[in-house]
């Protein structure tokens, strides 16, 4: 009875610490702010689009972009939950 107490309480312990081992939402913004910005925010290139202008496009298609399409130097920098957040804070939509 002991030893399946312990058990339980063991069991118990990972299941908590196991949830806090979840991953954290990424921050849009801030990898944007970080890797795009200096290109699409206000004081970027001339021929890069503003984010004024990227929130015209579905993330779906920044996401293509950032993965296979002109943006995927770039995109390459990124790892796949930080491409979907800045998909969408750069759209303001989240569907995909």
């Amino acid at each position: 009875m002991k030893s399946r107490m312990r058990g339980l309480l063991i069991a118990m312990c990972f299941a908590v610490s196991g949830s806090s081992l979840q991953a954290q939402p990424v921050d849009g913004g801030a990898v944007f702010s970080q890797n795009c910005a200096s290109c699409h925010g206000a004081q970027g290139l001339e021929r890069a689009p503003r984010l004024e202008m990227l929130r015209l496009l579905e993330p779906k298609f920044v996401l293509d972009t950032l993965a296979t399409g002109a943006m995927r130097i770039q995109g390459l920098r990124l790892n796949p939950s930080e491409s979907r957040a800045v998909a969408e804070y750069v759209t303001g939509k989240t569907r995909l």
